[in-house]
């Protein structure tokens, strides 16, 4: 069986102490005590493995002990929210030591779940926040965590709280063509690859095209294409956007959002006085989309097939 493909996301802490809502009571680990805090998470998170109940109580319990004894992992800020008095879930954060795998005082989510009787009521957020706040305190700038890309109420809940993909926006050169070509496929698949990839190299080596890649989880997963032409009436250049393409699993995560920031600064860095798009009469999202990014109708593009 294929395991979940996974996504990093990344949010930054404005500032420590950034307050939140909550309705819920909190016990760190050692405050609670060890066996009762593996209770809750074997409880919060669903068993997917063929162990039974107690096997799957001693796999945790044998992961959470391994935990306990790591360098950067500190029990003191890993807690179980209550409600009433009644456990509902709990975050496991983790502060990640400087210069180690990144350049600033970095956190991330290990693990959090919330009961099955106990979700959809917000209890998530609350969990998320609480590790988030633990980790500010602490010290750390950034958190960072890794989810399923097919998990769709994860995603949602990250996006709330201000997590986005941590990708790297670039130009893109001819060594990207094969992943440019699979993303291209995802929206009109050519049975004649060759041709598409002649055009795909002209338009990257062509100085009046640009072409912006974004890359996350080591992969490309997103690209944006402009093209720059002189109006002679206008006496200045025009840039059009001809496509803006991110991969399925990584949509509505800000993704979009970087690659069309970058080429408006850079259409702005070749004089460009205007920049237009087109998109379908009816892709509502597309058209709120290009206008959250100061596009307005100003136009009707008419079309004839040849």
């Amino acid at each position: 069986m294929t395991r979940p493909q996974k996504i990093m996301l990344k949010k930054k802490i404005r500032h420590k102490g950034e307050s939140y809502k909550s309705n819920l009571t909190f016990r760190s680990m050692p405050e609670l005590g060890f066996e009762h805090f593996v209770a809750v998470v074997t409880a919060s998170i669903e068993n997917t493995t063929d162990l039974n109940p107690s096997q799957y109580f001693e796999a945790w319990k044998k992961d959470l002990l391994q935990w306990c004894q790591r360098e950067g992992y500190d029990p003191s800020i890993w807690v179980v929210g209550f409600k009433d008095d009644e456990a509902v879930g709990f975050v496991i954060p983790r502060l990640w030591e400087k210069g180690k795998w990144t350049d600033t005082d970095t956190g991330d989510i290990l693990e959090i779940g919330v009961m099955p009787k106990h979700r959809r009521r917000g209890y998530g957020e609350i969990l998320l926040r609480k590790g988030i706040a633990s980790l500010a305190e602490k010290g750390a700038e950034e958190v960072v965590l890794w989810v399923d890309a097919t998990n769709e109420p994860a995603l949602n809940l990250y996006k709330k709280v201000g997590f986005v993909v941590s990708c790297e926006i670039r130009t893109a050169t001819t060594k990207d063509s094969a992943e440019l070509i699979r993303l291209a496929d995802e929206l009109i698949h050519l049975d004649d690859r060759s041709n598409r990839e002649l055009m795909l190299n002209n338009s990257i080596q062509d100085p009046n095209c640009k072409i912006f890649v974004a890359e996350a989880d080591q992969k490309i997963v997103g690209f944006i294409e402009m093209r720059i032409f002189t109006d002679f009436v206008e006496g200045s250049p025009i840039a059009i956007i001809t496509n803006l393409i991110v991969e399925k699993n990584y949509r509505k995560l800000g993704i979009g959002s970087k690659l069309i920031e970058r080429t408006i600064e850079d259409a702005e860095k070749q004089n460009a006085i205007e920049i237009h798009v087109w998109t379908e009469f009816d892709n509502q999202q597309a058209i709120n989309f290009y206008t959250k990014h100061g596009f307005k109708k100003r136009a009707l593009l008419l079309e004839k097939e040849t």
